[in-house]
């Protein structure tokens, strides 16, 4: 279970490590990219492209920071309107992530660019019981009450949903794919 966590929480250590005085707004994603394909790609980024591609696809206003031999990760910030990462790993996007933007007192903002990147009907911003009512087999689990995660490509890449822990009235905050190859 740690090989599932730990590329989450690089993430998650990327998007609140890079300060906000060198980041720019979040990435400028065309209509046509605006779809998740679970296990592939989030906003027209895939699992496997380049950092360069990456920044053809969202923009050039990425900040990048080492985050360990080999590996950086790089954070398009956009304030209240929430943030996307990705990390590189030997010149490959292995993680991909959307949060929504957090407000003081426990709350997200709604994040107009971020909610229209969807995967069906769900995306950030979308209520978790839209989610657990469309995905109802069995690679589908419960990681305590805070995310659900989907394993594809026998079990070498996940999609986690981020949720707050009543998991029925919030929305989903964030949503990252990991790949393990």
């Amino acid at each position: 279970m740690r090989r599932c966590v730990l590329p989450a929480v690089v993430v998650l250590i990327a998007l609140l490590a890079v300060p906000a005085t060198v980041s720019a707004g979040l990435p400028r994603i065309a209509k046509a990219n605006r779809k998740i394909v679970v296990g592939v790609s989030i906003g027209g980024v895939r699992l496997g492209d380049s950092l360069k591609r990456a920044k053809q696809v969202w923009g050039p206003g990425a900040a990048c920071t080492t985050v360990g031999p080999g590996q950086s990760a790089c954070t398009w910030k956009g304030g209240r309107n929430g943030q996307t990462a990705v990390n590189i790993k030997a010149g490959k996007v292995v993680v991909i992530a959307i949060q929504l933007g957090h407000k003081p007192q426990l709350g997200y903002y709604p994040a107009p660019l971020l909610s229209k990147v969807k995967l069906g009907r769900i995306g950030v911003g979308s209520p978790v019981a839209l989610l657990k009512s469309a995905y109802k087999f069995p690679v589908l689990n419960t990681t305590g009450n805070s995310s659900l995660t989907i394993y594809t490509s026998n079990h070498k890449v996940q999609t986690d949903f981020g949720f707050d822990l009543d998991g029925k009235t919030e929305p989903i905050w964030s949503i990252t794919m990991t790949a393990f190859r």
